[in-house]
Protein backbone atom coordinates (compact mmCIF):
# COMPACT_ATOMS: atom_id res chain seq x y z
CA UNK A 1 0.00 0.00 0.00
CA UNK A 2 1.57 3.32 -1.02
CA UNK A 3 2.40 6.21 1.76
CA UNK A 4 -0.70 8.74 0.17
CA UNK A 5 -2.93 5.74 1.00
CA UNK A 6 -1.91 4.87 4.25
CA UNK A 7 -1.95 8.76 5.25
CA UNK A 8 -4.94 9.71 4.29
CA UNK A 9 -7.18 11.72 7.32
CA UNK A 10 -7.83 14.55 5.74
CA UNK A 11 -9.92 15.14 2.88
CA UNK A 12 -8.49 17.24 0.49
CA UNK A 13 -9.82 20.15 -1.77
CA UNK A 14 -10.25 17.80 -4.73
CA UNK A 15 -12.31 15.31 -3.12
CA UNK A 16 -14.25 17.48 -1.50
CA UNK A 17 -14.86 19.06 -5.46
CA UNK A 18 -15.59 15.45 -6.11
CA UNK A 19 -18.31 15.00 -4.10
CA UNK A 20 -19.79 17.85 -4.70
CA UNK A 21 -19.47 16.91 -8.51
CA UNK A 22 -21.60 13.31 -7.60
CA UNK A 23 -23.97 14.74 -6.06
CA UNK A 24 -24.70 16.97 -8.92
CA UNK A 25 -24.94 13.92 -11.47
CA UNK A 26 -28.18 12.94 -12.42
CA UNK A 27 -30.30 11.58 -9.90
CA UNK A 28 -28.05 13.10 -7.27
CA UNK A 29 -29.43 14.94 -4.42
CA UNK A 30 -27.66 17.97 -5.49
CA UNK A 31 -24.70 19.87 -3.32
CA UNK A 32 -26.93 21.83 -1.40
CA UNK A 33 -29.22 18.99 -0.48
CA UNK A 34 -26.26 17.05 0.08
CA UNK A 35 -24.37 19.07 2.38
CA UNK A 36 -27.43 20.78 4.38
CA UNK A 37 -27.73 20.80 8.09
CA UNK A 38 -24.45 18.03 7.96
CA UNK A 39 -26.47 15.76 5.77
CA UNK A 40 -23.53 13.78 4.22
CA UNK A 41 -21.17 11.60 6.64
CA UNK A 42 -17.65 11.73 5.57
CA UNK A 43 -15.43 8.94 6.31
CA UNK A 44 -12.11 7.62 5.28
CA UNK A 45 -10.73 3.97 4.39
CA UNK A 46 -8.49 2.38 2.54
CA UNK A 47 -7.44 5.50 1.04
CA UNK A 48 -10.88 6.34 -0.37
CA UNK A 49 -13.04 9.14 0.89
CA UNK A 50 -16.57 8.18 1.39
CA UNK A 51 -19.87 10.35 1.68
CA UNK A 52 -23.15 8.95 3.01
CA UNK A 53 -26.28 10.46 2.80
CA UNK A 54 -30.05 9.60 2.65
CA UNK A 55 -30.65 7.89 -1.05
CA UNK A 56 -26.79 7.39 -1.91
CA UNK A 57 -23.45 7.27 -0.98
CA UNK A 58 -20.40 8.05 -2.41
CA UNK A 59 -16.59 6.55 -2.84
CA UNK A 60 -13.87 9.17 -3.93
CA UNK A 61 -10.14 9.02 -4.97
CA UNK A 62 -8.20 11.97 -6.06
CA UNK A 63 -9.04 10.77 -9.52
CA UNK A 64 -12.15 8.84 -9.47
CA UNK A 65 -15.64 8.95 -8.15
CA UNK A 66 -18.54 6.24 -7.90
CA UNK A 67 -21.64 7.55 -6.85
CA UNK A 68 -24.26 4.55 -5.60
CA UNK A 69 -28.21 5.49 -5.47
CA UNK A 70 -30.71 3.84 -3.41
CA UNK A 71 -33.44 3.20 -6.16
CA UNK A 72 -36.88 2.54 -4.47
CA UNK A 73 -35.18 3.38 -1.35
CA UNK A 74 -36.91 5.27 2.24
CA UNK A 75 -35.37 8.53 2.60
CA UNK A 76 -33.89 7.23 5.59
CA UNK A 77 -30.77 8.91 6.93
CA UNK A 78 -27.26 6.88 8.07
CA UNK A 79 -25.98 6.05 10.85
CA UNK A 80 -22.50 5.87 12.21
CA UNK A 81 -21.00 4.21 15.08
CA UNK A 82 -18.04 6.12 15.08
CA UNK A 83 -17.80 10.05 16.25
CA UNK A 84 -17.13 12.82 13.99
CA UNK A 85 -13.60 14.00 13.77
CA UNK A 86 -12.13 17.33 14.85
CA UNK A 87 -12.57 20.27 12.12
CA UNK A 88 -10.49 19.81 9.10
CA UNK A 89 -9.79 16.23 9.42
CA UNK A 90 -12.24 13.12 8.06
CA UNK A 91 -12.72 10.15 10.59
CA UNK A 92 -11.95 6.35 9.61
CA UNK A 93 -15.16 4.47 9.09
CA UNK A 94 -16.18 1.98 11.35
CA UNK A 95 -19.74 0.97 10.43
CA UNK A 96 -22.85 2.60 8.91
CA UNK A 97 -26.09 1.30 8.59
CA UNK A 98 -29.09 2.24 6.88
CA UNK A 99 -32.18 0.73 9.10
CA UNK A 100 -34.69 -0.13 6.94
CA UNK A 101 -33.88 0.72 3.47
CA UNK A 102 -35.89 -1.31 1.56
CA UNK A 103 -38.80 -3.10 3.89
CA UNK A 104 -37.42 -5.51 5.78
CA UNK A 105 -33.89 -4.92 4.52
CA UNK A 106 -31.26 -2.80 6.24
CA UNK A 107 -28.05 -2.13 4.61
CA UNK A 108 -24.92 -1.66 6.31
CA UNK A 109 -21.17 -0.21 4.97
CA UNK A 110 -17.85 -1.48 7.30
CA UNK A 111 -14.01 -0.84 7.01
CA UNK A 112 -12.11 -3.93 6.34
CA UNK A 113 -8.90 -1.94 7.13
Amino acid sequence: MSKRMRTIGRVSPIVTILFLLAASLPGGSGPSRALAGGGLLQFTSGGYALGFEAGGMVAATGSHVLRVDFVGAEPVRPQADSPAAPAGRTASLGQVTYPDLWKGISLAYSSMY
